[in-house]
């Protein structure tokens, strides 16, 4: 996995709908080419992650 820093990270825009640059406030973070609030996940990645999740809930370490 590539080393993540502020200048590379990336989050969801549903206004661009891909992945965008963002500023980050106290309480948002707002893509910096429409000014939409932004996630950390699409909806699509966000079903995923918890389906994942919810599949290895139960498992022992």
């Amino acid at each position: 996995m590539d080393k993540m820093d502020f200048y590379t990270e990336k989050k969801w825009c549903n206004r661009c709908k891909k992945y965008v640059f963002y500023l980050m406030s106290v309480k948002h973070s707002y893509c910096v080419e429409c000014g939409e609030p932004v996630s950390i996940f699409s909806e699509e990645e966000k079903e995923k992650f918890h389906k994942l999740v919810e599949k290895n809930k139960y498992k022992a370490s």
